[in-house]
């Protein structure tokens, strides 16, 4: 269970640093908001959010896979579901920050769950920051723990794949 802990902490780590840099670019994506009509507005944020969460992601998934390769060079037979259990540790933040702002709306317990889901932003505006858009939020990073980890047990490099399909190779 250290292990699962300490797995969790750093991709808690990388989603705070995320959140503060999530914060920092949306200065430079002042333009999107310059605008009255709100469609115009959320599909500029889903642009922003879609930047953002590529990237965050893509941290989360060098991480646990790091994690789900070693696990299946220790020699022991790696637990399946250790991405999942991550992925539950690292949501408890969100989802106890969530579950204050239900019964305390529009104070700072609910700034606070917005700034730390920052890069997610766009795809919370979808649904006017309702509960449920806030929920599917979650299970973003929950699912691709899970994902990437199994992906590290199995060693399936998918950077690799990607990079050997874009980079030409002579023979």
């Amino acid at each position: 269970m250290k292990k699962h802990f300490q797995a969790a902490s750093r991709v808690l780590g990388m989603h705070i640093i995320f959140a503060i840099a999530s914060f920092l670019f949306s200065k430079s994506f002042h333009w999107a908001l310059a605008n009255d009509q709100y469609e115009l507005i959320t599909s500029r944020l889903v642009i922003y959010s879609l930047i953002t969460t590529f990237f965050y992601l893509a941290a989360v998934h060098s991480i646990m896979w790091d994690v789900g390769k070693k696990d299946n060079n220790e020699g022991e037979k790696p637990y399946i579901m250790k991405g999942l259990v991550i992925g539950l540790i690292v949501s408890i933040p969100a989802i106890v920050l969530f579950i204050l702002s239900l019964f305390i709306p529009g104070g700072v317990i609910a700034a606070l769950y917005r700034f730390y889901q920052f890069t997610f932003w766009g795809f919370m505006a979808i649904g006017n920051g309702s509960a449920l858009a806030c929920l599917c939020v979650m299970f973003i990073e929950l699912v691709w723990c899970t994902i990437t980890y199994i992906l590290g047990l199995k060693k399936i490099d998918v950077v690799a794949i990607i990079k050997d399909k874009v980079i030409y190779k002579q023979k």
